[in-house]
């Protein structure tokens, strides 16, 4: 991960630093929230994924989840299979979105945004490019999300296939109901009934993150700005020079911000999933 790509996805960090020693730091605080992030969306909260998902396939079912308290007997149901249960097709998962993320970024060079006069068409125009090229990888990387669903709700004994065997079984929906498959197969749902609606969600998913990411992050940055003004105005300086005491108040600001953040991104990644 170079520290210019660290520096774009997280334009709030870099942008309060004024000195090159404060940018190397800001780039270096953006890498690191950006791989905290990470590791918590998509490793920390995903027994939460499993949970919902073991939720919705129970058939057996006869009402909605509305309290935390309704989820327990589903939880200890699940963790008697052992503590992995909870992380059942993690590593696909992981696979599944780095490939989305490769996906995005290879598509975002060969799609370039107009540049425009106007600052919010240009900014409009590069919003439409992002969710379009996010749809598209969504779309192509689509299989590795079937697999993905398979082995986070089926039982650990049953998830002892390696990765290419649920890629085959998977691009078997592209083949229309045929006689010469066998049973089980031939039971599957074709490709072309489950992408749209997978698709959808995916896209719907990323944009209610981002939107809650926009909303988030400001809300945060005026609560600590707010005490941030109230600790000036009763501390008192006259033991520090203003060099070491403007660099001190420029390092806790970094920090601040980033936190800011870093609990933005996961807040907003979290109801997103709601």
């Amino acid at each position: 991960m170079d520290r210019s790509s660290s520096a774009l996805h997280y334009p709030d960090v870099v942008s309060r630093s004024n000195n090159s020693n404060s940018k190397q730091a800001a780039s270096n605080y953006a890498a690191g929230l950006k791989m905290a992030s990470l590791f918590s969306e998509h490793v920390l909260l995903y027994p939460l994924d499993v949970l919902r998902r073991q939720i919705q396939v129970n058939n057996e079912a006869v009402k909605y989840h509305l309290s935390p308290v309704s989820v327990f007997p589903v939880l200890f149901k699940i963790s008697a299979q052992g503590p992995s249960s909870l992380w059942k097709g993690v590593l696909t998962s992981l696979a599944y979105n780095g490939l989305v993320v490769a996906t995005d970024n290879f598509l975002q060079d060969l799609i370039p945004v107009k540049k425009s006069k106007h600052n919010k068409t240009q900014q409009l125009r590069r919003v439409a490019r992002n969710v379009a090229v996010r749809t598209a990888a969504y779309l192509i990387v689509s299989p590795i999300y079937y697999v993905m669903l398979i082995e986070s709700v089926q039982s650990v004994s049953a998830s002892d296939g390696n990765l290419l065997d649920g890629i085959r079984d998977t691009l078997i929906r592209f083949i229309p109901y045929s006689s010469s498959l066998s049973i089980g197969r031939s039971k599957m749902l074709p490709i072309w009934k489950i992408l749209i609606p997978t698709v959808g969600l995916m896209t719907g998913r990323y944009i209610c993150e981002k939107i809650l990411y926009k909303i988030i992050l400001p809300t945060l940055n005026a609560i600590e700005e707010a005490d941030r003004y109230r600790k000036r105005k009763q501390q008192r300086i006259a033991q520090l020079s203003y060099d070491d005491d403007y660099e001190t108040e420029e390092n806790v600001l970094l920090f601040e911000t980033t936190y800011a953040s870093l609990i933005a991104r996961i807040a907003a990644g979290f109801f997103g999933q709601l």
